[in-house]
């Protein structure tokens, strides 16, 4: 100890840290049971009802104790209170560190529909289906969506890849669906003439055998639903055919690639409808992209960026699917031939 009047400030910081020694701390007892300076000045950094009973237990000694015995009385007072005080100073700080929590703002928080999404400093989502809450959170976080397996399998070869290397013009175009997931087994065809003179069409759709599964026998128009659904889950190729008088045209031809599809399947199908039933755009946009149903998530994600126009996360989410939309639509598939099927989504697993 110093031989300085008042406890120094190494000794009280020492004694507000509980580091004393037990000679230390009789000693410091001691000497504020004399000195109400100091007194005051320990008691100052307590808690007021540690620093009120602080006070009490250095008033006066008692004198039914003899003296060592009531230094080591009110060093142990001390030392419970020193303690106790922390453990209310921790308890305190505990919960204003949750209320300060609790009032603090969102990172980030919009409109979704006719609800309201927010995302916490520590990644934690509300407003959102707890099973897709990690989903939700991650594309937050990292709005950069990534083709799924059950678009790129639909992915069309490049033009090096198929061995041509002039693209000739056509006189049909295939619009839709063509390298897309569709979600109903009865999807509507549509082509689209570049050149007059043929009334009357047919379409015929494959399945990887090259089975017919579907025929529209001789129709006229530009599109066609078929009666019956379509075989779910397998990779279906379509064609029309023009017929005139001249005979039978089948298109698309070479060098262009074929118009394929798939119908996704019934368990992939219900989980994007049990996204739609959340009314949540982004949960549905989220369950749609992963059914492989690119143009519809990203008109999801289109429609959630205009309804908040001033969150930019939600503008770069949107970007990310319109970029990996037209990869799907052009580019080559990742391992070439070897494609897969769409598989059911887990909502709550990582992304």
């Amino acid at each position: 100890m110093s031989a300085h009047p008042h406890l120094d400030a190494d000794v009280a910081a020492r004694w507000r840290a509980r580091r004393l020694s037990p000679p230390e701390l009789l000693a410091a007892a001691d000497h504020l049971e004399r000195c109400a300076e100091c007194r005051a000045r320990v008691a100052q950094h307590q808690p007021e009802e540690v620093a009120a009973d602080l006070q009490r237990q250095l008033v006066v000694p008692s004198p039914a104790l003899p003296r060592p015995v009531w230094m080591l009385a009110t060093a142990a007072a001390l030392a419970l209170a020193v303690l106790g005080g922390f453990a209310i100073w921790r308890q305190l700080h505990a919960g204003n560190a949750s209320a300060r929590a609790a009032a603090a703002p969102p990172s980030l928080a919009f409109r979704d529909g006719a609800g309201r999404v927010t995302l916490d400093a520590r990644g934690g989502v509300q407003g959102i289906p707890a099973a897709w809450q990690p989903q939700v959170a991650a594309a937050l976080r990292q709005p950069e969506l990534v083709t799924p397996p059950a678009a790129r399998a639909l992915m069309p070869l490049s033009e090096a890849q198929r061995g041509a290397h002039i693209a000739t013009a056509t006189a049909v175009v295939l619009e839709s669906p063509r390298a897309r997931v569709v979600l109903t087994p009865r999807p509507t065809f549509r082509w689209r003439p570049m050149r007059g003179g043929v009334e009357r069409w047919r379409v015929d759709v494959y399945d990887p055998t090259f089975a017919t599964v579907a025929t529209s026998g001789a129709i006229e128009g530009s599109s066609w639903t078929p009666q019956q659904p379509l075989p779910r889950a397998t990779t279906l190729t379509w064609t029309v055919t023009a017929l005139d008088g001249a005979g039978e045209t089948a298109y698309p031809q070479l060098p262009d690639p074929p118009a394929q599809l798939v119908v996704a399947p019934a368990e992939v199908v219900a989980q994007v409808e049990a996204a739609r039933a959340s009314g949540s755009r982004l949960v549905l946009a989220l369950a749609l992209w992963h059914a492989g149903a690119l143009d519809e998530a990203v008109a999801e994600l289109r429609a959630l960026e205009a309804q908040n126009p001033d969150v930019p996360v939600l503008a770069r989410l949107a970007a990310s699917g319109e970029r990996a939309l037209v990869a799907a639509r052009g580019a080559a598939p990742a391992g070439g031939a070897n494609r897969s099927q769409p598989s059911p989504i887990t909502p709550n697993a990582a992304q």
